[in-house]
């Protein structure tokens, strides 16, 4: 998460905070964070099976362990980056622009990006 720290949050217009997502395989954890203008956070997040755990750069900037989507069946990361730019509680985003997912099983890992910006 230094990540964070060396890059700070982006100098434009709309003072945007980076937010990032570190996977732990070996403790098999979770970490979600942000760097705004006024703080750095960084928190272990518990998404069981079948959900998804999110921090977006305006609406939730923060990371938090209630930003959690119930609604999802996490098989397919580009399914997972579609609902994540349209569905569920991103539906009520008003300029939802990209998504990346991971999703991690026993077996191995799948990733996934989307750039909704034509």
């Amino acid at each position: 998460m230094s990540v964070l720290v060396g890059l700070d949050r982006e100098f434009d217009e709309h003072d945007t905070p980076r937010i990032c997502g570190l996977v732990d395989l070996t403790e098999n954890k979770l970490w979600l964070g942000s760097i705004t203008a006024t703080s750095l956070s960084i928190i272990p997040i518990e998404a069981r099976a079948g959900q998804l755990a999110y921090i977006t750069t305006y609406e939730y900037p923060l990371p938090s362990a209630e930003q959690i989507d119930h609604d999802l069946d996490a098989v397919d990361p580009n399914a997972v980056c579609s609902q994540m730019t349209r569905g569920s509680i991103f539906s009520q985003f008003e300029n939802p622009v990209c998504a990346a997912s991971w999703i991690g099983s026993a077996s191995g890992h799948k990733t996934a990006t989307l750039n909704s910006i034509h």
